[in-house]
């Protein structure tokens, strides 16, 4: 889609900051802590220099949220609000487009039906919709979520969704429904209904909460994990806090389902649940997205608050700022901000957010009195958590601070972090996987890699060229396409993506007489090809806006420049094609004077002089140092 813009995809799922033309994030498909994820406006594409993850914004709905070529077009379609002219399925059609959506469609099925016995069914309103308006939850807040509920019946949905056609199977396997005694019963029934989506706004799963007290009734249930629901990758709430929380860049993250909803109802939407897990990795890397500033607010007794600040360890390898919250006794955030409102909450959170290895020291102080052995322990409880802080500045200031609390050498700290800190880089060293092809290289084939490489980069700086002005004039009878790919015909591209991608502009030159368009490549059904374009056409730098007044020194634009980018692009690949041509008859010429052929010892020799000659002139025009 032209209109399309690639930033505005990528940035409902990435934070993204500008940087000159350009913006940056941490890459959504690997774990980094500084940023080498790269968005390109201009061409309309991004491109990670650390996993080297590319692609326009088809391509990225496609790998971060596992949707179809079609699904990512509807995606888009829906977002920019462009009506898609729907052709008549036929029953293979339809069959297959419902086995592509799968369990998508029947989650979405399932919250439809549940939000509907909500509003419209006696039960749904005198019992569910009535324990929402209780909690003070208007109607489109409650529509926001897409809250339901399900009736109790053995088997009212079950019915519903098999009048519908929807398969036993796939019910089954999202956990809407069980097998009992050959029949088939609803898993929620009596329960009001929390759906569960993922970041792109599908329903995924759901939870269930029970309103009567009942012994052996659990208060709420949940879905079992499934091919699109894992419960350690999941948060509760954040498709809908997500740009709230980019805007405060701050996350605030609580427990429970209600606690979201409730601080939503109160105008504080930067708000998540882990929903009564202990915190995972997956779910500190979701939060990371989208900031690295995380509040915990946090209601639990002494021991639980302990557990909890230990897993807190989680955030901090993350390099994340944690601080943490502790509620009045007897408050949750959903019950503080009903009871106090919106201001006083947001007063009380700034007057006792504390950072969260800070809040372990004044916690494990209060347990420990006066005795010598606890206190110890408690030092070494600290160490192990200092440890995980990554930022060596972070990481000072936060152990003069707890020095003063547990009046400690700030010394003995130090040496006691530096050590689980050098235990845990160890370890890591051991767990790498060995290379053992490294270690099999000889001298001689770690020459060949370098004349590779060099040959490989030489290639790849003609391709971006060919790229970026392939389609403008050389001269009054070639373009800078013709020229290149006339004066590399005698030694093809090595790389096989530079070869690949150089064949196919070659055939479609020939084909169409023109060099391919600017959004040929991003079309392009060859994903592989499509990565390697977007690699060529961005780069992990750029100068910054204020360069050229800092230094009164002023770069002509490429645009202006293609030419002369050509020429020296050309001189420094065959430079780099000489120097090789220089190993092989080194190579050459050893193996004639180990076999004693002194006739074919002489060719080579003046085959060398001439090789000489030619590179030390281009050496001269390349302003390449030549180092014997």
């Amino acid at each position: 889609m032209d209109v399309t813009r690639v930033e505005d995809v990528v940035g409902d799922f990435v934070t993204l900051k500008k940087r000159g033309q350009n913006y940056i994030g941490l890459c959504p498909f690997h774990n980094e802590r500084t940023p080498s994820f790269n968005v390109s406006p201009a061409k309309n594409i991004y491109k990670c220099f650390g996993c080297g993850k590319a692609g326009d914004a088809i391509t990225f709905l496609k790998e971060h949220e596992q949707l179809s070529y079609r699904e990512s077009l509807e995606f888009l379609a829906r977002r920019y609000n462009i009506k898609i002219e729907e052709t008549v399925e036929d029953s293979e059609a339809i069959a297959k487009k419902q086995m592509e959506e799968g369990l998508y469609v029947v989650t979405g099925f399932a919250q439809q039906y549940f939000s509907k016995l909500l509003f419209d069914s006696d039960e749904g309103k005198s019992v569910g919709l009535s324990y929402f308006h209780e909690r003070g939850y208007r109607d489109n807040l409650i529509e926001k979520f897409q809250l339901g509920y399900a009736v109790n019946a053995w088997d009212a949905f079950y019915k519903t969704a098999k009048e519908k056609g929807y398969s036993e199977k796939l019910l089954q396997e999202v956990g809407l429904i069980s097998e009992r005694k050959e029949n088939f019963i609803d898993f929620f029934r009596g329960r009001v209904i929390f759906p569960i989506h993922n970041l792109s706004g599908k329903v995924i799963a759901f939870a269930g909460r029970y309103l009567k007290k009942e012994e052996n009734s659990p208060k709420y249930i949940n879905s079992p994990q499934t091919s699109i629901y894992d419960k350690s990758r999941t948060l509760f709430g954040l498709f809908q806090a997500r740009n709230a929380i980019r805007q405060h860049e701050e996350c605030f993250l609580v427990e429970g389902y209600t606690d979201v909803i409730s601080m939503h109802q109160a105008g504080i939407e930067n708000v998540v649940a882990s929903s009564g897990t202990s915190l995972t990795i997956e779910q500190s890397r979701l939060m990371k997205r989208f900031t690295s500033n995380i509040t915990i607010l946090y209601d639990g007794d002494a021991a639980g608050m302990k557990a909890a600040v230990r897993g807190m360890n989680i955030l901090l390898d993350e390099d994340l700022n944690v601080r943490l919250v502790l509620l009045p006794e007897g408050e949750d955030p959903d019950s503080f901000v009903q009871k106090h409102g919106t201001t006083p909450f947001r007063e009380f959170v700034q007057k006792n957010a504390t950072n969260v290895v800070l809040f372990q020291a004044d916690l494990l102080n209060k347990e420990t009195g006066n005795d010598p052995i606890r206190k110890a322990e408690a030092i070494r409880e600290i160490v192990g958590t200092l440890a995980h802080v990554s930022d060596p500045i972070k990481r000072q200031l936060l152990l003069r601070e707890c020095s003063t609390k547990m009046l400690v050498d700030e010394r003995i700290l130090i040496a006691e972090v530096n050590k689980l800190r050098r235990k845990s880089f160890s370890k890591e060293q051991q767990q790498k996987p060995s290379l053992p092809e490294q270690k099999m290289l000889n001298e001689a084939a770690e020459e060949q890699m370098q004349f590779t490489k060099e040959v490989f980069i030489a290639e790849r700086d003609l391709m971006r060229i060919l790229l970026e002005s392939g389609n403008k004039k050389y001269n009054d009878d070639s373009s800078i396409a013709h020229y290149i790919i006339s004066s590399i015909a005698e030694h093809p591209f090595e790389h096989p993506n530079y070869r690949a991608l150089m064949n196919e502009i070659i055939n479609h030159m020939n084909n169409e007489n023109t060099f391919p368009p600017e959004n040929y490549f991003m079309q392009h059904p060859n994903e592989e090809m499509k990565r390697t374009v977007i690699g060529l056409l961005t780069q992990s730098y750029e100068l910054s806006e204020n360069w050229e007044k800092m230094h009164e020194i002023f770069v002509t634009e490429k645009e202006t420049n293609y030419i002369k980018d050509a020429d020296s692009a050309l001189r420094r690949y065959n430079l780099r094609i000489i120097d090789r041509m220089i190993a092989d008859n080194s190579k050459e010429m050893r193996e004639a004077e180990k076999s004693g052929n002194e006739e074919e010892l002489m060719k080579h020799l003046q085959v060398r002089k001439s090789l000489n000659d030619l590179r030390k002139q281009l050496a001269a025009e390349t302003n390449t140092v030549i180092v014997k």
